[in-house]
């Protein structure tokens, strides 16, 4: 197994096993222990993305499926205690805790709102696959600019 499958799999059996509520426990040994948990997840991380150049936005949709469905005690950015802690693992990668939800559409506004490009109103799938997140939208988002910017520079003779 190559090292770079050996960290994802430490990191899988860490993620599917972390205590998301260690910071709110009373017990200091649970809180030490949770907080060890969690900086061993983020030095694997940092592992699989500054070093051996993995997909941070793959890794963090990867893990987000793997430690489930997120909590209900969503903040004013629309996420609950499980995936605001992903998220601070990834902010330094992809800068996705700091991305304000609430002014997000929704993905049916997001298809059909007039002010984004025509595009978009015209495709409610991405290579097959509906657009029902957020995260669906701002990478569709991503790709459109890319292609964009793509074509501008050919136009241009570049």
């Amino acid at each position: 197994m190559s090292v770079s499958k050996q960290i994802k799999h430490e990191l899988e059996l860490l993620v599917v096993g972390h205590d998301w509520s260690y910071m709110m426990s009373d017990s200091h040994s649970a809180w030490e222990a949770g907080m060890k948990v969690d900086k061993e997840i983020q030095a694997k991380i940092h592992a699989l993305v500054a070093i051996h150049r993995e997909d941070a936005e793959w890794l963090y949709g990867y893990l987000k499926s793997v430690a489930g469905p997120d909590y209900t005690d969503y903040n004013e950015r629309g996420f609950g205690l499980k995936y605001r802690v992903i998220n601070s693992w990834f902010d330094p990668y992809l800068a996705i805790a700091s991305v304000d939800r609430s002014k997000l559409p929704t993905p049916d506004e997001f298809i059909t709102n007039s002010d984004y490009p025509t595009w978009f109103q015209e495709h409610d799938s991405l290579e097959g696959e509906t657009v029902i997140n957020y995260m669906d939208c701002i990478q569709a988002m991503k790709e459109y600019a890319e292609l964009c910017v793509e074509d501008a520079l050919n136009k241009a003779g570049k």
